[in-house]
This record gives C-alpha cells, structure tokens and sequence, in this order.
C-alpha cells in the first residue's frame, strides 16, 4: 500500500506542472501513471503499478466530423490463460498498440473560457503484449472493432487537436492471451476528475462460454499533457 501511495504521488506532483492551453499542434503525447487492481480469490486484492505514453493525431477536424489516430504502450498487468482454462492468471506485461478511430461531435458547450464536446466514433485497433517475467518471449496479439464514446477539450486555436479528456470503448475482437480461437467482448472505460488530474477507470474482458473467466480490473491514477509540461518547464528562469 505504501508503494502505491508513492506511485501516486510522484505522479500527481509530475502533473500539477500542466497547463491546460498549451498542445503540439495536431499531436497530443500523453504520458499516464497509477495502479490496477485485479481480482484474486474472488477479491480486488492484488495491485500493480501501470505507466502509459499515448501519442494522439488528430488528421482532420471539422465542426462535425474528426479523425484520430493514436500509438500507445504501457507497463501494467493483464490477464493471462493458464493450464486452468477458466482461471487465467495476472501477468505484467508490456503492451504496444495503434488504431483510429472518427469521432463524430454530437453536444458541444462552454464552461470555464473552454469549448468542450461529446462524441460518437467507430473504432478500430491492434496490438501485442508480452509478460514481462515468465515467458518473456511469448508474444500475445489482439484486434477488434467497435465503439468509442468520449469527451473532448476543443482548443480556439486553429491548426490544433482536440484534447481527449475522458472515453469509453467497447470492441469486439481476439484476445490470444485469453483466448486465441474465439471472439470477446472488451469494454474500458477512463474519467478524469474535473479539476484535477487524477483518472479513475475500469477494463473487462469477456468471453463466451466455455472460454477463458471474465476478467474485470480497476485503475486509479493521473494524466496529464507532456506537451504542456515541456510548455511549464521551458518558462522556468
């Protein structure tokens, strides 16, 4: 417990730093820290530390319709099929993962001097892991297609990408790691805190019967953009 009280901290120290009006232009680099919480003996009792970069491109932006690509990796748990198919086990694992997705603007507003949005888009994406301890060499693929609903910080200034603030995706695809022969339903969900830069959210694999268990976790932790902290930094005397 003492471990994750330190991740979080450090973490939230590193985001303090932001500042909100500050972007690469189309590219937004997102770095993200915290813990997940997995289920062990039917209990959410077995963490692990997560850290994530994520670089987002926003290709085209109108009043209506966009579109995004984005890159990410991360260092966190996953779940894993052992020799009990219906127990996988919990991993940490290194991820890699690309996709896009077109987003479609259905509410916009104002609040606080800052235009905002809620979206719809259909998406798709890719990706490998790898365990990080045993079986450092066995690679795990996953693909799918599906949904992400979201919310977006839209910036005043032309030529600049939207900032993704909080998202949902449900996807339907192949998990190898759970289940190498049939479909699953993925469903991730992250919210940030308004005001702050914490993010609470939630990952569930689901599978047929028969397949590997259901797998639900939990995240808490912060994210914030690296491109306004480099903005924070360069402001320094």
């Amino acid at each position: 417990m003492i471990r994750t009280l330190l991740i979080l901290a450090l973490a939230v120290r590193a985001a303090v730093c932001q500042t909100s009006d500050t972007e690469w232009g189309r590219v937004r680099a997102y770095f993200s820290a915290g813990v997940v919480f997995s289920q062990e003996d039917s209990r959410f009792s077995k963490e692990a530390p997560f850290v994530a970069f994520n670089l987002d491109k926003n290709w085209h932006s109108g009043r209506v319709a966009c579109l995004n690509s984005f890159f990410e990796t991360r260092l966190t748990s996953i779940p894993v099929n052992g020799q009990d198919a219906l127990s996988p086990s919990s991993q940490k694992a290194a991820h890699a993962g690309a996709g896009f997705y077109a987003p479609l603007l259905t509410t916009r507003w104002d609040f606080g001097g800052q235009s905002h949005a809620l979206f719809v888009a259909p998406l798709v994406l890719a990706g490998f892991d790898t365990p990080t301890a045993a079986r450092a060499d066995r690679f795990y693929k996953s693909w799918g297609a599906g949904t992400r609903l979201g919310h977006f910080r839209v910036p005043k200034e032309t030529g600049s990408g939207p900032e993704l603030v909080s998202w949902l995706d449900v996807v339907y695809g192949r998990f190898t790691s759970l289940d190498p022969h049939g479909g699953r339903l993925a469903v991730e969900g992250t919210l940030k805190a308004p005001g702050t830069p914490l993010i609470v959210g939630f990952s569930a694999n689901i599978g047929r019967s028969g397949s590997a268990r259901d797998d639900l976790r939990l995240f808490l932790g912060t994210r914030f953009d690296l491109g306004a902290l480099v903005a924070k930094l360069r402001q320094l005397p």
